[in-house]
């Protein structure tokens, strides 16, 4: 799969709440996927074809806090034949919204804080990926990213 088709046929946002944050807030922020390029529903292909919206928050050494992943996909029951149950893909315009919130510590010791979003393209779904006879970095394409800065130290001269 192409990352750059992806990128032209998906519109990604991510807003928070507010532009800045302290110890004790409570994050909030809205992620949107529209389909805007493509004229078939999103993902397309294979019915274990999915896309994965990753979010974060990480500290000012990168390690993640609050991780939460949201899918837009097709779900499928397989007793016999495989039999579609929902449906959750992105028809041509449609946009679709996931909420993210994350509860800064009070006494967190943090001198910066990011929210980090990956959008990432799968073939398997993410939790059975490292399952699979194959590398992950072959059934997963990333093929989005973009932080924002939330929280940052400063010092208050006197």
């Amino acid at each position: 799969r192409n990352p750059e088709e992806l990128r032209q046929a998906l519109k990604v946002e991510l807003k928070t709440e507010r532009d800045t944050y302290k110890p004790g807030d409570k994050l909030k922020a809205e992620i949107r996927v529209t389909n805007i390029g493509a004229g078939h529903r999103v993902p397309t292909g294979w019915p274990v074809r999915g896309i994965a919206a990753r979010v974060a928050v990480l500290d000012e050494d990168g390690k993640e806090k609050g991780l939460k992943e949201y899918f837009i996909t097709r779900t499928f029951e397989f007793p016999t034949y495989p039999t579609e149950v929902k449906d959750e893909r992105l028809t041509p315009g449609e946009c679709k919204s996931f909420y993210y919130k994350y509860k800064i510590p009070r006494k967190a010791d943090l001198k910066k804080l990011t929210l980090r979003l990956d959008m990432i393209e799968y073939l398997i779904f993410p939790r059975k990926a490292d399952e699979a006879p194959i590398p992950v970095s072959k059934v997963t394409v990333p093929f989005y990213s973009t932080s924002v800065e939330i929280m940052k130290w400063q010092s208050h001269a006197l």
